[in-house]
């Protein structure tokens, strides 16, 4: 079985087995057609997943977190090679980024080795906060720095390239500056679905306390280029809080870690797959 492995900066890591994003009729709530039931809350109508107990996101309640001494550092390979060659697109829902070959992650609890894939983003406007998971029931803002993060300058200025929906551009970028790897030391991981319809429940989801900074500039560039069509501009392409149900989430840390999510606005979501023996 094919799996695949996902990591968002807030940050986070999803393991999915056997799934991808449907490409059909549905919408962020921001686009305007509830009426016409593509919707979130429409979903599961069209999606039955959608609809079921384990979904995600969730909110992460840091203190009722309990801890796991299986999850172990994760160990990062193939993220400081310079100048690596990527291609970033407008899929209609996100910016996503494909990834060339030989970068792989394991660790961290997991039993088998994962080769990169690709990493999109979720984000949110100017007037509401762009995290899909909440932490202790907050969304929080983007930690904005007065100065521009120089290791994203290629990345954003490539967004103005893809304005429209199957709008690419290349660029270049090592990894581990963008992803602050040796910063991913303490997270929280659960049991979840997509965050996108089919909304399959095949989802370790791992949540890192560790995030980006942008200056205010930066992520208007996130806000600004981007369209969902060639009339609606794309903010706001995150799904909202689901029920947590009966499902646990556990620590990597024996210690009860106060929420310290400062930089949530955007979502990064890099996805592996299972090195297949």
């Amino acid at each position: 079985m094919m799996k695949c492995f996902s990591l968002a900066l807030l940050v986070s890591l999803s393991l999915i087995k056997d799934s991808a994003a449907a490409e059909g009729d549905w919408c962020y709530e921001i686009q305007g057609h509830q009426t016409l039931g593509c919707g979130p809350r429409f979903w599961g109508e069209h999606y039955p997943t959608c609809a079921k107990n384990h979904q995600s996101p969730i909110n992460v309640l840091t203190k009722k977190a309990v801890f796991d001494k299986a999850l172990k550092p994760f160990h990062f390979k193939g993220y400081n090679i310079t100048g690596r060659h990527l291609n970033i697109t407008n899929n209609g829902h996100s910016a996503q980024v494909d990834l060339p070959t030989g970068i792989e992650i394991s660790g961290g609890g997991l039993s088998e080795t994962y080769i990169a894939a690709q990493f999109h983003f979720h984000w949110g406007s100017d007037e509401f906060y762009g995290s899909e998971h909440t932490v202790d029931g907050e969304k929080y803002p983007m930690e904005e720095t007065a100065k521009n993060n120089t290791e994203y300058n290629s990345l954003i200025e490539s967004l103005g390239h893809i304005s429209t929906k199957d709008g690419y551009k290349n660029f270049s970028a090592t990894l581990d500056k963008l992803i602050p790897i040796n910063e991913l030391k303490v997270y929280y991981r659960y049991n979840g679905s997509l965050t996108t319809p089919p909304c399959n429940e095949t989802v370790i989801w791992t949540l890192f306390n560790t995030t980006i900074k942008l200056s205010k500039l930066q992520l208007q560039a996130f806000h600004n280029s981007l369209n969902f069509t060639e009339k609606q501009r794309m903010v706001e392409n995150f799904r909202p809080v689901q029920k947590r149900s009966d499902r646990i989430v556990y620590t990597s840390s024996s210690q009860v870690i106060l929420s310290s999510f400062q930089s949530l606005l955007i979502c990064f979501i890099v996805s592996f797959l299972t090195i297949m023996s």
